[in-house]
């Protein structure tokens, strides 16, 4: 068996060093012999191997040095792979129009090709990478193209990651039994598939789900599973998110010290694979836990840190969340007149994107705001505007919350 066989194999057992050596080992056999496309396609699984672990710099490296073997050779179906994946890459370090542009340009020569998976694998990729302008119907159009070709051509594995992001727009939009039952749905494939990765992505799921609807026992849960398996797959793309979500986790159960120190580890690991496009969430849960210690300044330094962030990668519900944590800051610092715009920016964005579940917090705290200044008929205005997306969710626990803060107005 060949090292780059073996280097597949290890692939499919998420073992990534171990197949990255192996591919290593298969370049340098390949390059002796001079066989320019087998030398492509091992750059391609070496960029594979580094992108699952984090060396994002390295994979581009990989796959521009395969993108200009395959341009040179006129090779159509390894210049579609090669622009699928460096546009990967891209849409993680949050440049969405230049991953969107890769993407566009694949999906064209795939068509032209007649090759009906990798179109639905461009298709599914373009809906989840948001642009710096999103247009969510035609991202849902993309999702439905990808899982129709997915269904066509057989691939469970792929029906699952479809399913898993379908149910991420449902969870976007509020609807949290929907979400759960795409998710659960996603899961039951990932598992049979074998898929742990896939497996972790949808326990990771199912516990924003839980965590949305209050129930934090049972979302630590969640996160802690696919935590478990992200570890052991070495998936640091994945830990830093199932970090950043148990960081949000305990900042909700009101261990800020302990949501602190998962969000700085997330952002660590973030700022090594060079994963811009998400830290945007951990200087927002940083800014949280600072912002319960009293530490004004230093919050407001890092939220802003994230609002610049959120705005140079084009991603709305991170922008919107920064935000809103950036008027909390702003109004306890006196400074009402900018937490008035920031709030208000928060809500245009939320109310824009359908983000229900946040509009319903940045109505609630803009109404603490107007009240903490004494504007009680404000404060009513915001509050009650809450109380209402709160109702429409079935979100009891945030009903009464915000009942609470109505009762003296």
């Amino acid at each position: 068996m060949t090292h780059y066989k073996i280097g597949e194999i290890y692939w499919s057992k998420s073992e990534f060093e171990k197949a990255l050596r192996e591919f290593e080992k298969s370049l340098v056999m390949r390059e002796r012999i001079g066989d320019q496309i087998a030398i492509a396609e091992t750059l391609v699984g070496m960029g594979n191997s580094y992108y699952r672990l984090g060396q994002n710099e390295t994979a581009l490296e990989n796959y521009e040095q395969s993108l200009e073997i395959m341009e040179r050779l006129g090779n159509q179906p390894g210049i579609a792979q090669s622009l699928t994946n460096i546009a990967n890459i891209y849409a993680d370090r949050g440049e969405s129009n230049r991953a969107h542009e890769h993407y566009e340009r694949s999906l064209d020569i795939r068509k032209r090709m007649g090759d009906q998976y990798g179109a639905a694998v461009v298709n599914y990729n373009i809906a989840i990478t948001p642009k710096r302008k999103p247009d969510y119907d035609r991202a849902h159009e993309y999702l439905k193209d990808a899982l129709e070709g997915f269904k066509k051509i057989g691939s469970r594995d792929l029906v699952g990651d479809c399913l898993n992001s379908i149910g991420n727009q449902q969870l976007s939009r509020g609807n949290h039994n929907e979400a759960q039952a795409f998710f659960q749905k996603s899961l039951l494939i990932k598992e049979e598939t074998g898929d742990d990765m896939g497996t972790a992505v949808a326990l990771h799921n199912l516990g924003r789900v839980q965590m949305a609807r209050g129930e934090y026992d049972a979302a630590f849960d969640y996160h802690n599973r696919s935590l478990e398996i992200r570890k052991q797959t070495g998936d640091q793309w994945g830990i830093a998110f199932s970090f950043c979500e148990i960081g949000d986790l305990y900042n909700l159960t009101g261990k800020y010290e302990e949501g602190f120190q998962f969000h700085k580890k997330s952002l660590e690991i973030r700022e090594t694979i060079d994963n811009r496009s998400n830290m945007p969430s951990n200087y927002k849960g940083l800014a949280e836990s600072l912002l319960e210690r009293g530490d004004l300044e230093e919050a407001l330094e890092l939220c802003s840190k994230g609002v610049a962030l959120a705005e140079e990668s084009g991603s709305p519900a991170y922008l919107a969340n920064s935000c809103r944590i950036l008027g909390i800051i702003l109004s306890q610092q006196g400074e009402w007149k900018k937490s008035r715009r920031s709030f208000e920016k928060s809500i245009k964005i939320l109310s824009e994107i359908g983000a229900q579940d946040y509009l319903g917090e940045s109505f609630y705290q803009f109404g603490l705001m107007w009240k903490s200044r004494g504007e009680h008929q404000e404060a009513k205005k915001q509050l009650e505007k809450a109380l209402d997306t709160f109702e429409k969710l079935g979100l009891d626990h945030r009903k009464t919350e915000v009942e609470g803060a109505l009762k003296d107005l």
